[in-house]
């Protein structure tokens, strides 16, 4: 379904994207959003807390 919604043919191709479920990428990509918005000076509105404790776990 995933796939489709991002117009793959391949599923291989939707596959490289399950690697963004996995606690220690989605850390580092919150930690580098948040530098981004630190650089540009804007306060972040959400819930920036990068600890993978509160979230569910999520299998690919």
């Amino acid at each position: 379904m995933i796939g489709r919604v991002l117009n793959h043919s391949n599923q291989s191709t939707t596959a490289v994207y399950a690697r963004f479920g996995e606690d220690s990428v989605r850390v580092a990509l919150e930690q580098h959003g948040a530098r981004i918005l630190d650089v540009a000076g804007v306060t972040p509105t959400a819930n920036t807390d990068t600890s993978a404790s509160d979230r569910p776990r999520v299998d690919p």
